[in-house]
C-alpha cells in the first residue's frame, strides 16, 4: 500500500510538471523580466511563497544568490526554515 502511495505521488509530481511547463510558461516570463528591472532598479525586498517545486527551481537559476543579492528559504517542518544553498 505504502509503495502505491509514492507511486502515486511521484506522477502527480510529472503531471504538475507538465502542467506548469505546459500552460504557465507564458507568464513566466512576464514575472521574470519584472522581478529582475525591480531586482536591480529599486531597494525593494521581494517575498515569493510557492508550492510548486518546478516554479521554485526555475526561481533558483534565473535569480541566483551569485548574481543577485538573493536567498532562498525551506520549510523543513512547522517552526523551521532553512536557507536553501544547493545551487
Amino acid at each position: 500500500m505504502e509503495n502505491t502511495l509514492l507511486q502515486n505521488e511521484k506522477k502527480e509530481r510529472i503531471v504538475r510538471k507538465k502542467q506548469f511547463n505546459g500552460k504557465g510558461i507564458h507568464w513566466f516570463v512576464r514575472i521574470n523580466m519584472n522581478l529582475r528591472t525591480i531586482i536591480e532598479e529599486t531597494n525593494w525586498q521581494i517575498i515569493i511563497s510557492t508550492h510548486e517545486e518546478s516554479f521554485y527551481e526555475i526561481m533558483k537559476v534565473k535569480l541566483n544568490p551569485q548574481n543577485y543579492n538573493s536567498k532562498f528559504l525551506v520549510f523543513k517542518e512547522e517552526g523551521k526554515v532553512e536557507e536553501d544553498i544547493d545551487f
